[in-house]
């Protein structure tokens, strides 16, 4: 049966960035091309609404002195999750952090390396590229320059599509340690054995199985430093879908939203997998739940058909976006204007007495030791916040119903920091935790959130603090919950 062309077809690439998916939940019946029909466009933040009654009064913990620092009533409009598009917005930020990075060192630009797990040593994964058995159908004049770019490319003596050199940072089972392990790393080693300006950073399938979203966010922010001290920019795909068992498949839901966050507070492209090809026909995966499905014709898996039948397919899907977000970063690293405009800024200071307003979810942000202030608040009155203070900054919310909150903080070089989350008003004595990994449920009303910094004492330059904040997907486990009894002897998959 022919299916009729996909709508996106028509688009340029920028607009195809400005697009938002649906809300997480996939539909029960998707429609033709599910994972590339146009989505309707996020939610405009809510307008400015009055200030609801201040909480009653809380009890100042014994020993601790109240001491608010009473900040302006600029009024908090409401917070709204935006579900992110698929492939990051390459904004002026972001292309200039690319530019950046390949000014540190020069690098093949035709070349890109491979690393990740099983479904990215798979040849249905852009290995297809490197013979006769691909069709970009009607991609063709969108992206057959980019399929040709690449495919001249000296990778070791062979196009970066062909999978007879097996990628030093790519093999069957492995997560984001077995890539990190070794002086060097497996990471750098494939850097000096190809020279690729760019990096497929397909992890998440493995790491998964350890449920420790803060050891993957420390792991994945050594890699992308690595990298990017390197000269090589990094293309961050996120965990696949699971189908083989619920308890997994909200734990990749998870590790995205650190995945998602971290990329973006380092200014480097980011392809949502998980939710285009979630929405496909049995979420585009093959029949053991884990690893994306392929396109066959004539008994053999083809992948790099782009046609409307392959592209009802996971690795088929995710070759067109893994093409799309190749071809958008070698735009904008050799001089193109950035297809997306700018983020527009937090209203605010950062300051105890004007605190950055927070008006949409997901955000992150990466606060480097050059940006270091002074420090305004201590005396915390919750546990956790025993850490000396430094220099802070202050951001506040408002929630129209009670929400459950993910925030994460890593830091780098020595740079030691954690969130403390607050009333309304800014009062580190009416501190309600603080840590450096967090999921309250907060009530509705206003929030104040502060991310206190320690700079490495020994003064040392250098060192950041990358914070994330997001709402809890709605099944996602929390840090800590043990998998079910049936898959305690789970085998890794990726």
């Amino acid at each position: 049966m022919s299916l009729p062309v996909p709508a996106l077809r028509a688009l340029p690439l920028a607009a195809f960035f400005a697009l938002a998916p649906c809300p997480r939940t996939a539909p029960a019946e998707a429609p033709d091309h599910p994972a590339l029909a146009p989505r309707p466009a996020a939610p405009a933040p809510a307008q400015p609404e009055a200030l609801s009654p201040p909480e009653p009064e809380r009890a100042v913990p014994e020993g601790i002195e109240s001491r608010q620092l009473e900040a302006p009533r600029t009024e908090a409009p409401t917070l709204v999750r935006v579900a992110p598009p698929w492939i990051s917005p390459l904004t002026p930020r972001v292309a200039a952090t690319l530019r950046a990075v390949a000014s540190r060192a020069p690098r093949r630009e035709d070349v890109f390396a491979v690393m990740g797990g099983s479904s990215a040593v798979s040849r249905a994964f852009m290995g297809c590229f490197a013979g006769d058995e691909w069709d970009l159908a009607g991609y063709a004049s969108e992206l057959g320059d980019t399929v040709a770019y690449f495919g001249d490319g000296n990778a070791a003596g062979q196009s970066p599509y062909r999978r007879g050199r097996a990628s030093l940072a790519a093999r069957v089972g492995w997560s984001l340690r077995n890539v990190l392990a070794g002086r060097p790393s497996r990471v750098l080693r494939e850097v000096r054995a190809i020279s690729p300006r760019y990096a497929l950073v397909l992890f998440g399938g493995n790491d998964v199985e350890g449920r420790n979203p803060r050891v993957w966010g420390r792991r994945l922010e050594t890699a992308l430093g690595q990298l990017m001290a390197a000269g090589v920019i990094p293309v961050v795909g996120a965990t696949l879908p699971r189908t083989d068992e619920a308890f997994m498949d909200a734990w990749a839901e998870r590790y995205n939203v650190v995945s998602r966050g971290i990329a973006h507070a380092w200014g480097v492209p980011y392809v949502d997998y998980y939710d285009a090809v979630g929405r496909l026909p049995g979420r585009g995966l093959a029949r053991d739940g884990v690893h994306p499905n392929v396109f066959v014709v004539g008994g053999r898996g083809r992948g790099c058909i782009l046609s409307d039948d392959g592209l009802r397919h996971g690795h088929n899907v995710r070759n067109l976006l893994t093409l799309r977000a190749l071809e958008a970063a070698r735009q904008v690293v050799a001089g193109a204007p950035a297809p997306a405009p700018e983020e527009p800024p937090l209203a605010g200071a950062g300051t105890a007495g004007d605190p950055l307003r927070l008006t949409t979810l997901p955000f992150s942000t990466r606060w480097g030791s050059e940006e270091f202030g002074e420090s305004e608040l201590d005396g915390y009155g919750c546990v956790g916040a025993e850490r000396a203070p430094g220099p802070e900054r202050v951001y506040r919310l408002r929630l129209a119903e009670p929400a459950r909150l993910v925030a994460h903080v890593y830091t780098t070089r020595g740079v030691e920091a954690s969130l403390r989350v607050l009333e309304a008003a800014v009062d580190p004595a009416h501190c309600r935790l603080a840590g450096d990994e967090l999921e309250p449920t907060l009530p509705a009303g206003e929030h104040t959130l502060v991310l206190e910094v320690t700079p490495d004492p020994r003064g040392r330059a250098g060192g950041s603090a990358t914070l994330v904040l997001d709402l809890a997907p709605p099944r996602a486990p929390r840090r800590g919950q043990e998998r079910p009894r049936a898959h305690r002897r789970g085998a890794r998959m990726h």
